[in-house]
């Protein structure tokens, strides 16, 4: 960057012609402001520089004022310096802040604005000395080396850039084949660093195209598929050369220089060198790497004789196997028979429920309901089929009445029994329930009225009772109370 020094700063006077304030002609005349004080704009022949703190703004019939923007600093052997900075568009009011300077480069006038008055000519100034040449070599970038500018390392020949090449065949080529190695240096944010680089000897022609999202890496000594993840390029399948730090998937996979083997990644088919009737293990004492074990070596481990007898199950009563069942043995039962080791299906006794009045079995304790519907309360699962004679007792609580059903696996089969309120508890009786082995006897109920009050809105149920005779068959047996 182009330095130079300030042999005297100058804060320009502001020039009016009072002939062009006169008469309202002042209305068609651009000017700007500086420090809020009008000026004609006139920058050719009257140059502006504002320094700190001074402001500027577009006054009339000017769009916009271009301004160069200096930083001041220390100049070489001593003094101050102008080192430029940036271009500034001013439209409205700004100021220049400290340790800067202006220079009103340009004007933008407004259309309608009236040619300003012609300033006279001022003098000529002192020509300055000869600044320093700098760097020669066509197509080098200039640098700063501390005293003047000299040539860079980069080299621009307006279509390809070389650092270390004044040859560059790409946007960007780094290095000199056979000369300088090409190298890019990328520096971790907490410690650390990657470099890409190619080999000493790099061959010819070797392109690494990166997928846009998922595909192949192709390079000049082979191919690896991968996925880019837009922070990292995930590598896998056969990779010519991988290089530390590189990120790969498949069965072994790494991120940095961690690496872990997938858990069941390394299966059998892996080991396929395997020597028939030989086995994976290890003879050879302390820990270790696995073994292909011949059939002699495993059987001295498992201390085992060649050719040692099979295990043969031992015969004779108590050691016998359940007979087979078939389908003809359905429903049958396994039955000892007079001898030692006599095993043999027999069918068993079928018992038929009848109603009657002996009662077997009950669920007596009294429970209780709120529901407006249905809702079960007692239950009693049957394990032996027939029919069955069921009764049990209903009430409700002062203004409530209750309805009470047999229910048969939660099917409603018998008859609707119903007690008004303010009723005396009521027996209800189905006398013939057809059951089937399994099935669940259920007693629902729920209240009808309402006065209005929890305790009054309440309906009950106990004494829920089986009844039934069956043949050849011990009474009590063949049912369960659930509840």
């Amino acid at each position: 960057m182009k330095t130079m020094k300030i042999l005297k700063v100058i804060t320009a006077g502001i020039f009016f012609s009072s002939a062009w304030f006169i008469n309202n002609t002042y209305a068609q005349t651009p000017a700007i402001l500086i420090d809020g004080v009008p000026a004609m704009a006139n920058i050719s022949a009257s140059p502006f520089w504002l320094h700190a703190g001074q402001t500027l703004a577009a006054g009339n019939k000017v769009k916009s004022i271009s301004i160069l923007e200096y930083n001041v600093v220390p100049a070489i052997g001593g003094g101050k310096s102008l080192q430029f900075d940036s271009i500034i568009s001013v439209t409205t009011q700004q100021t220049v802040l400290a340790n800067k300077a202006w220079k009103i480069e340009s004007v933008a006038l407004d259309t309608s604005a009236s040619q300003g008055i012609q300033g006279p000519t001022g003098p000529q100034g002192a020509a300055g000395a000869t600044g320093p040449i700098g760097c020669t070599n066509a197509n080098y970038l200039l640098k700063y080396n501390g005293s003047n500018a000299a040539c860079s390392q980069i080299f621009d020949n307006g279509n390809n850039v070389g650092i270390g090449t004044t040859n560059p065949s790409a946007l960007l080529d780094l290095g000199l084949a056979g000369t300088t190695l090409g190298v890019i240096r990328l520096a971790g944010s907490s410690s650390g660093n990657v470099s890409l680089q190619p080999n000493a000897d790099a061959g010819l022609g070797i392109v690494l195209t990166l997928p846009a999202t998922t595909g192949t890496l192709v390079t000049g000594g082979g191919t690896a598929s991968g996925t880019n993840t837009g922070d990292q390029i995930n590598i896998s399948g056969n990779a010519a050369t991988v290089t530390t730090n590189a990120n790969l998937t498949g069965d072994i996979t790494s991120v940095g220089n961690a690496t872990t083997i997938a858990a069941k990644a390394v299966t059998l088919a892996k080991m396929n060198d395997m020597a028939t009737a030989s086995l994976l293990g290890r003879n050879t004492a302390g820990t270790g790497v696995p073994e292909v074990l011949s059939a002699a070596t495993a059987r001295s481990i498992l201390n085992v004789a060649d050719g040692a007898t099979n295990y043969t199950h031992p015969t004779g009563d108590g050691n016998l196997h359940v007979p087979a069942t078939s389908t003809t043995n359905n429903g049958k039962i396994l039955t000892a028979g007079a001898t030692a080791g006599s095993l043999s299906w027999t069918a068993g006794t079928t018992y038929l429920l009848t109603p009657s009045s002996t009662l077997q079995l009950s669920a007596d304790a009294t429970a209780s309901v709120t529901e407006t519907s249905y809702t079960k309360k007692k239950e009693i699962v049957v394990w032996t089929g027939g029919k069955i004679k069921v009764s049990y007792d209903i009430w409700g609580s002062t203004n409530s009445g209750t309805m009470g059903r047999t229910y048969v696996n939660g099917v409603a089969v018998g008859t609707e029994n119903s007690n008004a309120q303010n009723q005396p508890v009521k027996t209800c009786t189905d006398n013939s329930i057809t059951v089937q082995p399994g099935d669940a006897v259920q007693v629902y109920i729920y209240r009808t009225g309402d006065c209005g009050a929890s305790w009054c809105r309440m309906s009950y149920v106990n004494n829920f009772r089986i009844y039934y005779d069956v043949e050849g068959h011990v009474p009590g047996t063949g049912i369960v109370v659930i509840n």
